[in-house]
């Protein structure tokens, strides 16, 4: 856990971007070690799907979202800083509006600064949107949070899983995350646009190298032909997540 603490101080004092919360002040209180950042009072990426759009996120919303998303991984793999738990919970929401959502990525405990070509080989992340390859044991780079970032997407989208619930069905979810089997037939299903679904398929495929890069993916389609804007300039005020103990329910396999 200290090596966690040092991660998480040594990551945040790094990053400086606006889609990335930012650290205000670190010290030592006894045994603590305390991290103000600003205050973020409508919570989690998650609670905000889970509250307000139960069925997902509609696309012409979920794509202003997601470019912010991207923007920020962008911004850490530029500068060699992998974040390993990408997921909706660990992006906080400061403005809710749906036509200027306002969100940055939080949460560095699994977040590491690597060297040119080193691999990671740690097991770190939340199960249904851990990659592939973490799953099997084998080396990998920072295309780990391409892939989360796509099941990321889906979720919004879908507020489902593309896999079963790792708590319910524990090696159905490792199977169809090592073999691929995204439930990408729920996306037909729900009428998502062939751009969401491509690029969601382009983030999460099976083969690390063939995976999008995240400024690839600012110029996917799905992503340039939205003519809204990133909304949020300057100072943001007001964010520190309160986790919520919620779970999505698996989509039909």
């Amino acid at each position: 856990k200290i090596d966690r603490i040092k991660n998480e101080i040594e990551t945040m004092s790094i990053a400086n971007h606006p889609n990335i919360l930012r650290m205000d002040e670190c010290f030592r209180l006894g045994p603590f070690a305390c991290i103000i950042t600003p205050y973020a009072p409508y919570k989690s990426l998650f609670h905000l799907v889970v509250t307000q759009y139960p069925s997902g996120i509609p696309e012409n919303i979920a794509v202003i979202i997601f470019r912010q998303m991207l923007q920020a991984v962008h911004y850490l793999h530029g500068v060699n800083i992998w974040h390993r738990d990408i997921k909706p919970d660990n992006f906080l929401v400061f403005d809710s509006h749906p036509e200027h959502p306002s969100i940055v990525l939080a949460d560095f405990g699994f977040a590491k600064k690597f060297q040119e070509g080193e691999l990671g080989n740690d097991f770190f992340g939340t199960p249904e949107y851990t990659a592939p390859e973490i799953f099997s044991g084998t080396k990998y780079e920072k295309s780990v949070d391409i892939y989360s970032l796509g099941v990321t997407l889906f979720v919004l989208l879908t507020a489902r899983y593309p896999v079963p619930s790792f708590k319910t069905a524990r090696d159905e979810c490792k199977r169809r995350i090592r073999k691929g089997l995204l439930n990408y037939q729920l996306l037909v299903d729900m009428e998502i646009s062939p751009d969401a679904v491509d690029l969601i398929r382009q983030m999460c495929r099976l083969d690390p190298t063939l995976r999008i890069t995240a400024e690839d993916a600012l110029n996917h389609p799905w992503i340039v032909s939205s003519q809204k804007e990133n909304a949020m300039e300057g100072d943001i005020s007001n964010a520190l997540w309160e986790g919520e103990n919620y779970q999505f329910e698996p989509p039909g396999v």
